[in-house]
C-alpha cells in the first residue's frame, strides 16, 4: 500500500493529488515497474540481460537518476503542464 510519503511527488502538479489521489495513479504506480521488469527479464535481448548495469536517462525533476512516476508522465506528455492545464 502506498503511504503519504510515496505520493509527495504529486504535490508539484498542483492538482491536490497528494490529498485525494485517483485510483488510476495507485494502479499505475504499483503495476508499471513490476510489468516492465517482468518483460525485460523474459527477453534475452533486453538491456537487463545484455547490459545489466545500464541505467535509463529519462529526465528527472529531482535529478541523480532517481525517476518518479511524475517524470514518466511528463516524458509521455500526459502531465498537466504538457497538456496546458
Amino acid at each position: 500500500m502506498l503511504s503519504r510519503p510515496n505520493l509527495q511527488e504529486l504535490e508539484g502538479l498542483g492538482l491536490g493529488f497528494g490529498r485525494q489521489t485517483p485510483l488510476w495513479y495507485y494502479v499505475l504506480k504499483e503495476a508499471v515497474a513490476e510489468v516492465i521488469i517482468g518483460l525485460l527479464k523474459s527477453d534475452p535481448g533486453s538491456y537487463l540481460a545484455v547490459a545489466p548495469r545500464w541505467r535509463p536517462t529519462l529526465p528527472s525533476r529531482v535529478g541523480g537518476g532517481d525517476f518518479r512516476m511524475t517524470d514518466f508522465l511528463t516524458f509521455a506528455g500526459v502531465d498537466p503542464a504538457s497538456r496546458r492545464q
